[in-house]
């Protein structure tokens, strides 16, 4: 008796889990599926975008996110940790504050102010200090020489640079070009590495002091980073080339944050895109 019973509840147990557990997986992956078509009749300006969720490492929303467009200042994400490689947080730099007087600042400062304020003229003073600091050979080609060097460390295989600031060489030529695909993997590689310096972007404002006493007030590019429910970085790019370029994170709940990237809008459409697929996002995890 003890072995038929042992027999029976191991047949019982089987049929449990081939019956019992399908169902409810067949009912989530069918929740899912209707929860996606909140994403169907969305308009967007955008030439490429994706929407990811790194809790789950997938992707739940793109289109044309293996092009390689302009990155514009979405550049600076890569030269912040570039320099943050180089050299020391507490390494002082030289640069000019709005006032128009050179100030003394902690590299994590000043990154965290031209981050958040796009500075073309302070990321270059960054590459140009370090390079020279830190005996970088080839000077600033040296410093986009890490660049696409670490971009091929994080398998960033649509990217690559050629200057520092994401700036247009020209009429014909940007200063970087990388895919959707890729702009996500970078800002989550960021946020992990360095969640302070790149967390700092899911402010409006930001104050900060110069090692002097100055203090330094700048307006966040991304003007619709306070409609970010659950924000937690942010990065703007804006040129002829690249149009409006935006990508931000941020944190539906414990284990889903999501990362949004939109490039080749407008320099307003970029803003209404983001917000656009951040609330269709919210829509889609309601109804899952």
């Amino acid at each position: 008796m003890p072995i038929l019973l042992i027999v029976i509840l191991s047949f019982f147990a089987a049929y449990i889990i081939n019956t019992g557990l399908s169902e409810p997986n067949s009912q989530r992956d069918n929740r899912e599926k209707t929860a996606l078509r909140v994403f169907d009749d969305i308009k967007l300006q955008a030439k490429a975008f994706k929407v990811y969720n790194i809790g789950t490492n997938r992707t739940i929303f793109s289109r044309n996110e293996m092009v390689q467009l302009p990155l514009a200042s979405l550049t600076k994400i890569m030269s912040a940790l570039v320099a943050l490689d180089i050299a020391p947080r507490e390494t002082l730099i030289d640069a000019t504050g709005l006032d128009g007087i050179t100030h003394e600042w902690r590299l994590d400062d000043l990154l965290k102010l031209t981050l958040v304020a796009s500075s073309n003229s302070d990321i270059s003073t960054i590459a140009n200090v370090l390079t020279t600091k830190f005996k970088i050979p080839g000077g600033n080609s040296g410093f986009i020489t890490l660049m696409n060097r670490k971009a091929r460390e994080l398998n960033l295989n649509q990217t690559f640079f050629i200057n520092e600031s994401g700036l247009d060489v020209n009429k014909n030529f940007a200063g970087s070009y990388g895919s959707v695909n890729d702009v996500v993997k970078l800002l989550n590689f960021a946020i992990k590495k360095n969640p302070d310096i790149f967390g700092s972007t899911r402010f409006h404002v930001l104050n900060i002091m110069s090692m002097d006493g100055v203090p330094e007030s700048v307006n966040n590019t991304n003007t619709s980073v306070s409609k970010i429910q659950g924000i937690i970085a942010s990065k703007t790019g804006l040129t002829d080339l690249a149009g409006g370029n935006l990508a931000i994170a941020f944190d539906v709940d414990k284990t889903n944050r999501i990362i949004i990237a939109v490039l080749g809008s407008t320099q307003e459409g970029r803003f209404a895109d983001v917000q656009t697929l951040s609330s269709t996002t919210l829509d889609y995890f309601s109804k899952i």
